[in-house]
């Protein structure tokens, strides 16, 4: 798909591509003191964070009887292979998962480089693995209702996600209008468009067009969501303002400092 965001003034633009994903994960008042926010995921688990720009907290919740294991998969939504967390007799330890029998299934002390600490603990009714790190975490959930001892099938698993969106393509560029280049002959290239006159390729993927009369558009050849912002310091992503479209949705968002979900919001007005 071919998106297009036309501006009518000449500014600082920053320019952005994300894998197709919600920019700013919806936050519901977290019912744990230690989170912001929260998600049900199902009714026996929520996910849960504390976003910040150096190293963010999260967490998910099982309410469930028996063993409750939390995977960090290579491929999303796929559990080989994967690092893994479990809590099962009481206890909570890391295991690596190479195939689909129980001989594929290691205790081994595994690190990834986005998770600065993981842990588990057991509440009243339900049992918790925290992590802290930063970035976007894929993950998948196993347990089984019953059994505590890690030897068994689980009874429930799937997947979800959680964590910054990491932009596969980014960059920024200045248009000024002093000297205006308004025709070929002026190093300008001719647009594609024919409500333009010049145009830049910027990358493989995107290219700006303009005119002086019509404006500014910015072109993204993606299928993904895509983002033209216009920031209070040049080539930095926030706090400044942005456009987005997602999903065929035009959105006006506020973007704060913070390199987070949380720091993009919906501007009103």
């Amino acid at each position: 798909f071919l998106y297009f965001i036309a501006m009518n003034t000449l500014h600082t633009l920053l320019l952005c591509i994300f894998p197709l994903a919600t920019p700013a994960q919806a936050c519901t008042p977290s019912d744990l003191p230690s989170y912001t926010c929260m998600q049900v995921i199902s009714s026996t688990v929520t996910k849960y964070w504390t976003v910040s720009s150096s190293s963010s907290t999260y967490a998910v919740r099982f309410t469930a009887r028996g063993w409750v294991s939390l995977g960090f998969p290579r491929h999303p939504g796929s559990m080989v292979p994967s690092n893994a967390f479990v809590i099962a007799d009481g206890v909570g330890a890391k295991y690596v998962i190479s195939g689909k029998s129980k001989s594929s299934i290691t205790a081994s002390p595994w690190s990834d480089p986005r998770i600065t600490g993981i842990s588990g603990s057991i509440l009243q009714n339900s049992k918790l693995i925290e992590w802290t790190g930063t970035g976007h975490f894929d993950f998948i959930y196993a347990y089984h209702h019953r059994v505590t001892t890690f030897t068994s099938q689980h009874t429930t698993h799937g997947s979800s996600s959680i964590g910054t969106a990491t932009p596969s393509v980014k960059g920024s560029v200045v248009l000024s209008a002093d000297p205006p280049v308004s025709s070929p002959e002026e190093d300008c290239e001719p647009s594609t468009f024919p409500e333009y006159t010049c145009m830049k390729n910027i990358t493989t993927i995107i290219s700006v067009h303009w005119d002086l009369s019509t404006g500014v558009a910015v072109a993204f050849n993606t299928s993904g969501w895509v983002g033209v912002g216009f920031p209070n310091t040049v080539g930095k992503m926030g706090p400044g303002h942005a456009v987005l479209v997602v999903k065929g949705v035009v959105g006006r968002y506020k973007v704060g400092s913070e390199r987070t979900m949380a720091a993009v919001r919906p501007a009103v007005g």
